[in-house]
């Protein structure tokens, strides 16, 4: 059955990079991943502890292990948990991406592996869009209109911006 519900070519750009970066070993949490495309082609590949969060689809698939939860909430694991933690095309739908980063990087170990995709909001086209019209590419005022499931809502950082954000916040935390 696929469950793909995000584009196809992402999750294999990811996942090329987590066989280089990610242990076979690692515990893994994906956060609100839908109906588990991803987690199901990591499962293919070897990895073995693997769990996810969703607030609306309760998936059957063996080997993954599932909790419930809405974004709102603190995530249902304990501090340390997680060696990895994927959160793939769902930060810029979120209120609050800031809350969702401190949950994500509380069950994080240590030494932490904390893996987000986002729309590129610092694209050439991204920047002209926003120039001619006020807004950027990927985002809509419709977007905000979604009450049940907010659209792109929350435009987040290129990497190098986030990348200090996370120096910062470990040298202080």
């Amino acid at each position: 059955m696929t469950r793909e519900l995000t584009y196809g070519w992402l999750h294999k750009i990811i996942l090329k990079r987590v066989e280089e970066i990610v242990s076979l070993d690692d515990t893994i949490l994906d956060v609100w991943c839908w109906f588990g495309a991803f987690l199901e082609k990591m499962n293919q590949k070897g990895y073995q502890k693997l769990h996810w969060t969703d607030w609306y689809i309760q998936p059957e698939i063996e080997g993954i292990n599932f909790k419930k939860w809405l974004l709102h909430e603190k995530l249902p694991y304990e501090d340390g948990s997680f060696d990895s933690v994927f959160c793939i095309k769902v930060i810029e739908h979120v209120e609050n991406p800031f809350f969702l980063i401190r949950e994500m990087l509380r069950v994080l170990k240590k030494w932490w592996k904390l893996h987000i995709t986002s729309p590129n909001i610092d694209t050439l086209i991204s920047k002209v869009l926003f120039t001619l019209t006020g807004r950027l590419a990927y985002f809509s005022v419709n977007d905000a209109k979604f009450t049940y499931f907010p659209g792109h809502i929350s435009p987040f950082f290129s990497p190098y911006r986030f990348r200090i954000f996370f120096e910062w916040f470990t040298a202080f935390s």
